[in-house]
Protein backbone atom coordinates (compact mmCIF):
# COMPACT_ATOMS: atom_id res chain seq x y z
CA UNK A 1 0.00 0.00 0.00
CA UNK A 2 1.92 3.77 -1.34
CA UNK A 3 2.17 6.41 1.52
CA UNK A 4 -1.25 8.15 0.14
CA UNK A 5 -3.25 4.99 0.15
CA UNK A 6 -2.20 4.78 3.62
CA UNK A 7 -2.99 8.35 4.80
CA UNK A 8 -6.03 8.24 3.03
CA UNK A 9 -7.16 4.75 5.21
CA UNK A 10 -6.01 6.41 7.77
CA UNK A 11 -8.42 9.72 7.52
CA UNK A 12 -11.02 7.12 6.31
CA UNK A 13 -11.02 5.32 9.41
CA UNK A 14 -10.60 8.28 11.83
CA UNK A 15 -13.62 10.17 9.94
CA UNK A 16 -15.41 6.98 10.68
CA UNK A 17 -14.37 6.54 14.41
CA UNK A 18 -15.81 10.24 14.70
CA UNK A 19 -19.18 9.28 13.65
CA UNK A 20 -19.66 7.22 16.88
CA UNK A 21 -19.35 10.51 18.61
CA UNK A 22 -16.36 11.81 18.88
CA UNK A 23 -15.76 15.64 17.81
CA UNK A 24 -12.61 15.87 15.16
CA UNK A 25 -9.27 15.16 16.27
CA UNK A 26 -6.29 17.65 15.84
CA UNK A 27 -4.22 14.47 14.35
CA UNK A 28 -7.19 14.61 11.52
CA UNK A 29 -6.61 18.05 10.91
CA UNK A 30 -3.09 17.79 10.04
CA UNK A 31 -3.56 15.06 8.17
CA UNK A 32 -5.59 16.78 6.04
CA UNK A 33 -3.71 19.69 5.67
CA UNK A 34 -0.56 17.96 5.37
CA UNK A 35 -1.81 15.82 2.66
CA UNK A 36 -4.33 18.37 1.23
CA UNK A 37 -7.19 15.64 1.38
CA UNK A 38 -11.08 16.45 1.64
CA UNK A 39 -13.63 15.35 3.82
CA UNK A 40 -15.92 13.92 0.78
CA UNK A 41 -12.75 12.53 -1.31
CA UNK A 42 -12.22 10.44 1.63
CA UNK A 43 -15.91 9.23 2.08
CA UNK A 44 -18.67 7.91 0.30
CA UNK A 45 -21.78 10.55 0.03
CA UNK A 46 -23.62 8.82 2.78
CA UNK A 47 -21.04 8.58 5.02
CA UNK A 48 -19.96 12.38 4.56
CA UNK A 49 -23.42 13.33 4.98
CA UNK A 50 -23.31 11.21 8.45
CA UNK A 51 -20.19 12.49 9.61
CA UNK A 52 -22.09 16.20 8.59
CA UNK A 53 -25.18 15.11 11.00
CA UNK A 54 -23.07 14.16 13.92
CA UNK A 55 -21.14 17.28 13.54
CA UNK A 56 -24.10 19.24 13.31
CA UNK A 57 -25.79 17.31 16.43
CA UNK A 58 -22.39 18.25 18.34
CA UNK A 59 -22.01 21.92 17.41
CA UNK A 60 -19.24 20.98 15.90
CA UNK A 61 -19.19 23.96 13.61
CA UNK A 62 -15.65 24.11 12.24
CA UNK A 63 -15.84 20.65 10.89
CA UNK A 64 -19.35 21.23 9.60
CA UNK A 65 -18.42 24.05 7.81
CA UNK A 66 -15.60 22.07 6.42
CA UNK A 67 -17.78 20.00 4.73
CA UNK A 68 -20.43 23.02 3.80
CA UNK A 69 -17.74 24.83 1.86
CA UNK A 70 -16.61 21.30 -0.23
CA UNK A 71 -20.45 19.93 -1.09
CA UNK A 72 -22.98 22.60 -2.49
CA UNK A 73 -26.23 22.53 -0.85
CA UNK A 74 -28.23 21.09 -4.39
CA UNK A 75 -26.69 17.47 -3.12
CA UNK A 76 -27.10 17.80 0.28
CA UNK A 77 -30.30 15.49 1.96
CA UNK A 78 -33.08 17.50 2.69
CA UNK A 79 -33.14 16.75 6.62
CA UNK A 80 -29.86 18.39 6.65
CA UNK A 81 -30.92 21.58 4.81
CA UNK A 82 -34.02 21.70 7.26
CA UNK A 83 -31.48 21.84 10.19
CA UNK A 84 -28.93 24.54 8.83
CA UNK A 85 -31.77 26.69 7.29
CA UNK A 86 -29.61 28.70 5.24
CA UNK A 87 -30.94 32.23 4.66
CA UNK A 88 -30.12 33.12 0.93
CA UNK A 89 -27.74 35.73 0.05
CA UNK A 90 -26.55 38.13 -2.25
CA UNK A 91 -23.21 38.38 -1.59
CA UNK A 92 -20.37 36.63 -3.78
CA UNK A 93 -17.99 35.77 -2.14
CA UNK A 94 -16.77 33.29 -4.57
CA UNK A 95 -14.50 30.41 -3.43
CA UNK A 96 -14.38 29.38 0.64
CA UNK A 97 -11.48 26.71 1.16
CA UNK A 98 -11.67 24.43 4.32
CA UNK A 99 -7.98 25.48 4.96
CA UNK A 100 -5.41 27.09 2.81
CA UNK A 101 -1.25 26.83 3.84
CA UNK A 102 -0.90 26.85 7.80
CA UNK A 103 -3.06 29.63 7.93
CA UNK A 104 -4.69 29.69 11.40
CA UNK A 105 -6.57 32.29 13.65
CA UNK A 106 -5.18 33.37 17.39
CA UNK A 107 -7.65 32.55 20.78
CA UNK A 108 -7.99 36.50 21.09
CA UNK A 109 -9.65 36.84 18.03
CA UNK A 110 -13.03 37.35 19.90
CA UNK A 111 -11.93 39.47 22.17
CA UNK A 112 -10.41 42.10 19.31
CA UNK A 113 -14.07 41.75 17.51
CA UNK A 114 -15.52 43.55 21.17
CA UNK A 115 -12.69 46.03 21.09
CA UNK A 116 -13.14 46.36 16.93
CA UNK A 117 -17.25 46.67 17.68
CA UNK A 118 -16.81 49.36 20.78
CA UNK A 119 -14.38 50.69 18.55
CA UNK A 120 -16.47 51.23 15.44
CA UNK A 121 -13.29 49.18 13.42
CA UNK A 122 -15.63 46.91 11.77
CA UNK A 123 -17.22 47.26 7.98
CA UNK A 124 -20.00 44.87 6.77
CA UNK A 125 -19.18 43.27 3.61
CA UNK A 126 -22.74 41.57 2.43
CA UNK A 127 -23.63 39.73 5.80
CA UNK A 128 -20.09 39.95 7.09
CA UNK A 129 -19.34 41.92 9.95
CA UNK A 130 -15.21 42.32 9.49
CA UNK A 131 -12.39 43.37 12.02
CA UNK A 132 -9.15 45.44 10.98
CA UNK A 133 -7.67 45.42 14.42
CA UNK A 134 -5.35 42.23 14.46
CA UNK A 135 -5.99 39.91 11.37
CA UNK A 136 -8.45 41.15 8.43
CA UNK A 137 -11.08 38.47 9.34
CA UNK A 138 -15.18 38.36 9.53
CA UNK A 139 -18.44 36.65 10.47
CA UNK A 140 -21.93 36.01 9.92
CA UNK A 141 -24.25 35.91 12.53
CA UNK A 142 -26.47 33.48 10.49
CA UNK A 143 -26.27 30.45 8.23
CA UNK A 144 -26.31 32.00 4.48
CA UNK A 145 -26.60 30.43 1.55
CA UNK A 146 -24.43 31.92 -0.73
CA UNK A 147 -24.54 32.15 -5.06
CA UNK A 148 -23.00 29.77 -5.95
CA UNK A 149 -25.03 27.24 -3.68
CA UNK A 150 -22.67 26.52 -0.80
CA UNK A 151 -23.62 27.14 2.69
CA UNK A 152 -21.48 29.30 5.10
CA UNK A 153 -22.44 28.58 8.92
CA UNK A 154 -22.69 31.36 11.52
CA UNK A 155 -19.90 31.91 13.88
CA UNK A 156 -17.14 30.32 11.36
CA UNK A 157 -14.31 32.96 11.38
CA UNK A 158 -12.92 33.48 7.22
CA UNK A 159 -10.43 35.88 6.52
CA UNK A 160 -9.34 36.66 3.09
CA UNK A 161 -6.63 35.19 1.02
CA UNK A 162 -5.68 37.36 -1.85
CA UNK A 163 -5.19 40.87 -2.56
CA UNK A 164 -9.07 42.11 -2.40
CA UNK A 165 -8.28 42.61 1.36
CA UNK A 166 -6.82 45.81 0.23
CA UNK A 167 -9.62 47.15 -1.05
CA UNK A 168 -11.90 46.35 1.95
CA UNK A 169 -9.31 47.86 4.39
CA UNK A 170 -9.53 50.93 1.82
CA UNK A 171 -13.12 51.09 1.92
CA UNK A 172 -12.89 50.97 5.57
CA UNK A 173 -10.31 54.13 5.76
CA UNK A 174 -12.59 56.19 3.90
CA UNK A 175 -15.19 55.58 5.49
CA UNK A 176 -17.54 53.52 4.33
CA UNK A 177 -20.01 51.31 6.08
CA UNK A 178 -21.71 49.01 4.15
CA UNK A 179 -20.09 46.82 0.97
CA UNK A 180 -22.34 44.92 -1.43
CA UNK A 181 -19.72 43.83 -3.67
CA UNK A 182 -16.67 41.67 -2.60
CA UNK A 183 -13.63 42.28 -3.93
CA UNK A 184 -11.96 39.23 -2.94
CA UNK A 185 -13.07 36.03 -4.44
CA UNK A 186 -11.08 33.80 -2.33
CA UNK A 187 -12.21 32.90 1.74
CA UNK A 188 -10.49 30.59 4.22
CA UNK A 189 -12.21 29.25 7.47
CA UNK A 190 -10.67 30.22 10.31
CA UNK A 191 -12.26 28.20 12.87
CA UNK A 192 -15.26 28.69 14.51
CA UNK A 193 -16.01 31.50 16.73
CA UNK A 194 -16.05 30.21 20.54
CA UNK A 195 -17.30 33.28 22.84
CA UNK A 196 -21.44 32.19 22.89
CA UNK A 197 -21.83 35.64 23.82
CA UNK A 198 -20.49 37.48 20.46
CA UNK A 199 -22.93 36.60 17.96
CA UNK A 200 -25.74 38.76 19.29
CA UNK A 201 -22.94 41.96 19.11
CA UNK A 202 -22.63 40.51 15.59
CA UNK A 203 -26.24 41.45 14.79
CA UNK A 204 -26.43 44.09 16.71
CA UNK A 205 -23.24 46.04 14.85
CA UNK A 206 -24.57 44.73 11.56
CA UNK A 207 -28.03 46.74 12.13
CA UNK A 208 -25.70 49.78 13.34
CA UNK A 209 -23.51 49.35 10.45
CA UNK A 210 -26.65 49.58 7.75
CA UNK A 211 -27.92 52.12 9.71
CA UNK A 212 -25.37 54.48 9.63
CA UNK A 213 -24.68 53.74 6.08
CA UNK A 214 -28.08 54.52 5.42
CA UNK A 215 -27.40 58.15 7.30
CA UNK A 216 -24.53 58.86 5.26
CA UNK A 217 -26.30 58.32 2.13
CA UNK A 218 -29.13 60.75 2.88
CA UNK A 219 -26.88 63.53 4.76
CA UNK A 220 -24.23 63.60 2.20
CA UNK A 221 -25.33 61.90 -0.67
CA UNK A 222 -22.16 59.43 -1.27
CA UNK A 223 -22.26 57.89 -3.85
CA UNK A 224 -21.91 53.81 -4.16
CA UNK A 225 -18.14 53.05 -3.22
CA UNK A 226 -15.93 52.80 -6.36
CA UNK A 227 -13.07 49.69 -5.67
CA UNK A 228 -9.18 51.73 -5.93
CA UNK A 229 -6.11 50.67 -6.27
CA UNK A 230 -4.81 51.04 -2.82
CA UNK A 231 -1.20 49.77 -2.79
CA UNK A 232 0.56 51.16 -0.32
CA UNK A 233 -1.56 50.70 2.09
CA UNK A 234 -0.73 49.41 5.82
CA UNK A 235 -2.06 45.54 6.16
CA UNK A 236 -2.97 44.15 9.54
CA UNK A 237 -2.72 40.88 8.15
Amino acid sequence: MSTEEQTYQLMRNTLLDDLEGRKESYQLLHWRKIHETQIPLALDHEQTFAYLRNALALNNTFAAAEILSQVPITQLPEDIIQTIRPVPSNIDLGTILPYYANWSLCPAAENKMETAIQQDDIILLGELVIKFNGKIVGMSEKNILLPDNHILLAGIWISPVTYGRRHILSAHQQGIRVMEESPEKTWVINRACTSKKLLPKITRAKNYLQETAQQLRQEKGLEEYKLEDPIGLELHI
